[in-house]
């Protein structure tokens, strides 16, 4: 019986110490310190992004709310072009209750429905996916 006591409170020991449990201190160099900390240009595009996305989604948000029916809005897919133009492919309700298609292209705090501006600005062409905003929807 002792020698069970005794070999238990030796496993104890080792999983309270054990290599795991070690608080180890670490020392970073002032390289390592300064690549934590963004450089001001990485913290100013990283907030030129932060502002395209948000303008995206209110642009999307807006085109949604425009719908007859905003509660069926799904957004299929969203796509950045080259020249900042968001693609949007969506599927929503119309007058007559049927699920359809539509494309919408925003170009500069606009935005335009249909075809016209959709063959010209996306049609045909590839860009940045940013599928991800029906996330924030």
């Amino acid at each position: 019986m002792r020698n069970l006591l005794f070999l238990v409170g030796i496993i104890a020991l080792i999983a309270y110490f054990g290599p795991g449990n070690k608080s180890e201190t670490k020392t970073e160099t002032p390289q390592a310190a300064a690549k934590i900390e963004p450089t001001p240009e990485e913290a100013a595009a990283k907030r030129k992004r932060n502002e395209i996305f948000t303008r995206q989604v209110l642009a999307v948000r807006q085109l949604k709310a425009g719908m007859k029916n905003p509660d069926s809005f799904r957004l299929e897919s969203a796509t950045v072009m080259d020249d900042g133009t968001l693609c949007v492919f969506y599927r929503a309700t119309n007058s007559f209750n049927a699920i359809v298609p539509g494309y919408a292209t925003i170009r500069k705090d606009r935005i335009y429905t249909g075809n016209e501006q959709w063959s010209r600005y996306c049609a045909g062409k590839s860009g940045e996916d940013k599928s991800y905003i029906r996330q924030a929807l």
